[in-house]
């Protein structure tokens, strides 16, 4: 069997895997859902190893997604959550269109939004807006416009018509999308699961890449780029799946934080339970990533901090967490022998600041477009011939200044900002179910935000980097969204049952009832009965 077909009979095992797991905790109304993702897996994958070109596999692919995509928006999202790892950044393809060079460089991520959120986005983009995270929204489609049209500066017209759209399907499409589509508790519900399960599949393909010493989507990618570069680091094959490694480590600590929500919930056993957990860190661990393990540790970490911590150990830690940051810059400014390491890479990352603080005072407002081929980057040139900037938010401010990095900052501070405070509003509110459920969810997307938010300070934001960023941001924004409207319902029902009106009482002194006063006192009873206020938990129960 030749490396093509083997490379579907192991990602055909893994999507198996994945859908043993979730059948575990989709609900049963919700599963034929998992067959949908699990036929995309495998589809995709069939297409894109045994495709003549890139190309014809697209419009495979794309048809594919037009044939399983679910009616509900919720469930739409849901596929678009589990299936935006399905393929590899690198498989992707000139659209050719008459008089230019082509029309849009296409791959999964933005064939996948088109078809499974552009309905979606399509239903909602001219609602009303919701009135919460309206600072975000503005942020990001100033951010998409500034970012579009700056690349003029080094590209033809045509290229940065390209550009702008590129950054519409990358970041304001999936954000309006998915931040106003998700509406309920049950959809936050579905999405957390459609998570989980992609994070299951990833895993299951990192551990059969680990068994056989063998990177197999290399082989898609030598045929299509014609290199990839396999690397050995604490004596393992550095494992990268579809995504890599330091990308593929945050989903894994991402999967253990579902399953902190699953768990609490009682969807899945203890013993299954530890059994993927190891499975998680141990793929965390073979990717060999640094930036890869400290993200997944951020995130699986502080979604266990944020349930049990109240809320001033959780003001403490973010207060640490700033300490440690303000700590590392500086032992970078004062060039210390501490953050040496084997490899050479810390003491890179601290010469790359410090250059890109001296471009930043430089060009501070719009950044600068060939920053690289500046002589002040001269002595970071890797062996390639690059400078490669391992940190994305300095990949966002030499390109595109300080105003760039404020609209990127704004967006996903705000976001964050809103989730801590959330998950302090419901800290007094935790004897009812949902307000439980709703609040784990929120952890869930809080530590998922500080563990990317990490991880983009170690590495360069590429493969699906900037990708899984906004998904993570737009999963917290309607997260934050339905709490707040949950929230809101359990304040209307409180302040109905304290204005129903006071039953009539007797006059003091009578004694005796006719039929019609035993009459008038049953419905009194029984009127009293229905205003009278139920337990918490119990407005929740269905």
């Amino acid at each position: 069997m030749g490396p093509d077909l083997t490379s579907i009979a192991y990602t055909s095992l893994a999507v198996v895997a994945g859908v043993v797991v979730a059948l575990m905790v989709f609900d049963k109304a919700q599963k034929p859902l998992v067959f949908r993702i699990a036929l995309l897996w495998f589809g995709a994958t069939a297409i894109a190893f045994l495709a003549p070109s890139e190309l014809v596999g697209l419009a495979a692919i794309g048809a594919l997604l037009l044939v399983l995509g679910p009616a509900a928006p919720a469930q739409r999202i849901g596929m678009y959550v589990a299936s935006l790892a399905v393929l590899p950044s690198y498989f992707d393809a000139h659209v050719p269109f008459p008089g230019i060079n082509y029309l849009i460089n296409l791959d999964y991520a933005k064939l996948s939004t088109l078809i499974l959120l552009g309905p979606v986005f399509a239903s909602r983009l001219f609602s009303k807006p919701p009135p919460l995270l309206r600072t975000v929204d503005r942020c990001l489609l100033f951010f998409v416009l500034l970012t579009g049209f700056m690349s003029i500066r080094d590209l033809p017209f045509t290229s940065m018509m390209r550009v702008l759209v590129d950054n519409f399907l990358l970041i304001f499409i999936p954000y309006v999308a998915i931040s106003r589509g998700l509406k309920t508790l049950d959809d936050m519900d579905l999405a957390i699961k459609s998570a989980f399960m992609s994070v299951a599949i990833l895993a299951a393909i990192g551990a059969i890449s680990t068994a056989v010493s063998w990177n197999y989507y290399g082989f898609l990618a030598e045929a299509i780029t014609h290199k990839f570069y396999t690397e050995y680091r604490n004596g393992f094959l550095r494992i990268q799946a579809t995504l890599n490694g330091p990308l593929l480590g945050l989903v894994m600590g991402l999967g253990a934080a579902c399953l902190v929500y699953l768990r609490a919930d009682r969807r899945i056993s203890a013993i299954v339970a530890a059994g993927l957990l190891g499975l998680f860190l141990a793929v965390t661990f073979v990717t060999g990533a640094r930036g890869g393990w400290l993200a997944s540790m951020a995130t699986f970490g502080l979604s266990v901090f944020f349930l049990m911590a109240g809320k001033g150990l959780r003001k403490l830690a973010i207060l640490g967490m700033m300490v440690g940051v303000v700590g590392v810059f500086w032992l970078i400014f004062n060039e210390s022998d501490v953050i040496d390491d084997q490899y050479g890479t810390f003491a890179y990352r601290a010469e790359l600041l410090r250059t890109s603080l001296e471009q930043i005072a430089a060009r501070p407002l719009l950044g600068q477009v060939d920053f690289r081929e500046s002589a002040r980057f001269a002595h970071l040139i890797q062996g390639e011939g690059i400078v490669d900037v391992v940190n994305g938010y300095l990949q966002v401010v030499l390109t595109y200044g300080l105003i760039g990095l404020g609209l990127y900052l704004g967006a996903y501070m705000t976001t964050l900002g809103r989730t801590l405070k959330t998950i302090g509003a419901f800290d007094a509110r935790r004897d009812a179910a949902a307000d439980n459920r709703m609040r784990r969810i929120v952890v869930v997307m809080a530590a998922a935000q500080i563990g990317y938010l990490s991880m983009i300070m170690t590495v360069s934001a590429v493969s699906y980097i900037w990708n899984f960023g906004y998904l993570i941001l737009s999963l917290s924004a309607a997260a934050v969204r339905v709490a707040a409207t949950l929230e809101a319902r359990t304040c209307e029902s409180e302040a109905s049952e304290s204005e129903a009106p006071e039953l009539e009482t007797p006059t003091p002194g009578t004694s005796g009832a006719g039929p019609s006063e035993v009459t008038s006192k049953t419905e009194g009873a029984a009127r009293g009965a229905a205003v009278r206020p139920k337990p918490y938990g119990a407005r929740f129960v269905r």
